[in-house]
């Protein structure tokens, strides 16, 4: 999956990325072509994740998470800890939580 698959999926996630933005991030996780570690700290509902996911997923990365899930202004009806996890989950990505 490239970073346009990855885009149709993370853009009905809800986040503050736009696609050029999110474009960005994952040509920065994956254009090393060698496994990384990825750290991610604060990822709200999981946009930037899917992204960061999919891009550790090209170059057989580990992506770290970082997240207390305890925002001040919680999403309406998502809890955003366990749709972080199935975005994790979905994305075959290697993960660290």
């Amino acid at each position: 999956m490239g970073f346009n698959e990855a885009w149709e999926i993370a853009k009905n996630i809800p986040g503050w990325y736009h696609e050029e933005e999110a474009r960005l991030l994952y040509e920065s996780a994956s254009t090393q072509n060698i496994p990384i570690n990825i750290m991610e700290v604060g990822c709200y509902a999981g946009r930037s994740t899917r992204i960061l996911a999919e891009a550790a997923k090209e170059t057989r990365s580990t992506l770290w998470i970082l997240d207390r899930f305890q925002h001040e202004n919680p999403l309406p009806d998502i809890d955003a800890k366990s749709s972080v996890l199935k975005i994790l989950e979905e994305s075959d990505a290697y993960f660290v939580l």
